[in-house]
């Protein structure tokens, strides 16, 4: 098996209500130094939905700024208007993307053809980047068929996937998508499906949880890579149990409080309605942290 790939969907910091680009640097600098594969900019993670079409693209722009070698570079183009999509995608092509992704227009199912349409453009309007899908039906409001995912690859307007989804079946048959065009990518949503993905033929993930604890889905790759069958178990067992640790409030909140409480140049601000932690949640949540995953957190992190 090929390493899976680990992609980290990068918190937007914010500091003073504006996003943070020193911060947003120096993260992206201290996720490369942990060995992950890329970044994803901004996604829900990094609350796209509540920045408007600017801050969108200042998040991206600062971490491309960095110039980090190495890093792929997968900017979030997500908007409520398919223009917004298009200008988006267009800017971060300019501004050293190496691919782009974006979920379809929420709130109204669209038809086959637009959604043929809606990402022909972000593509050419892309210069020809890669262009990924990017399904989360829990906040879409509704899910795409495996059969239109596959219509969308044979048009040639995709070239991968990233399903934040927990059905199995559905990550199968977008895994027989893949085995009728090999080129196609198929990632994982979350860490708690990476290995089931990459064992039904998927190429990686992109993980929220390597905000903070990078180091554990990079081991997890590894160790899928090298068929290490007790120890992926063994590292499941732990994502789990990750998941219980950052999954009890909004992981936006969750995350941007453990990296300020653990040293980082990051505010624990989020964009309303998302509340931030209260100290107590916050110290509570970082303590769990370096109790059990001390090895795993992010370079630059103290306990």
């Amino acid at each position: 098996m090929a390493k899976p790939k680990v992609i980290v969907p990068m918190v937007t910091p914010l500091r003073g209500g504006s996003v943070d680009k020193n911060a947003a640097s120096w993260l992206a600098s201290r996720l490369s130094e942990s060995g992950v594969d890329g970044v994803f900019v901004p996604g829900t993670t990094g609350e796209w939905y509540l920045l408007d079409p600017h801050e969108r693209a200042e998040a991206f722009f600062a971490v491309a700024s960095s110039a980090i070698a190495g890093l792929r570079l997968v900017a979030g183009v997500s908007g409520y208007r398919p223009e917004e999509s298009y200008r988006l995608a267009e800017e971060a092509a300019g501004h050293g993307a190496h691919a782009v992704m974006a979920v379809p227009p929420i709130y109204f199912r669209p038809s086959t053809d637009f959604l043929r349409e809606f990402y022909g453009e972000i593509k050419r309007r892309a210069g020809g980047l890669p262009t990924y899908i990017y399904i989360f039906p829990e906040r879409m409001g509704y899910t795409l068929a495996v059969e239109q995912v596959e219509s969308l690859v044979e048009a040639g307007v995709v070239d991968g996937i990233k399903a934040t989804v927990t059905d199995a079946a559905y990550i199968a048959g977008l895994a027989a998508v893949k085995e009728r065009n090999p080129e196609f990518e198929v990632l994982a949503g979350g860490l708690e499906m990476l290995v089931h993905t990459s064992l039904s033929g998927g190429d990686g993930v992109v993980d929220a949880y390597s905000n903070v604890a990078p180091k554990l889905a990079v081991e997890l790759a590894e160790s899928l890579e090298k068929g290490s069958v007790e120890r992926v178990a063994g590292l499941q067992g732990r994502v789990l149990k990750l998941s219980r640790i950052l999954g009890k409030r909004s992981l936006p909140a969750v995350l941007k409080a453990v990296l300020h409480v653990l040293g980082a140049p990051i505010t624990g601000e989020v964009r309303k309605p998302l509340k931030p932690l209260t100290q107590p949640e916050a110290n509570a949540t970082a303590n769990a942290l370096c109790t059990s995953y001390r090895d795993y957190l992010l370079p630059g992190l103290e306990c």
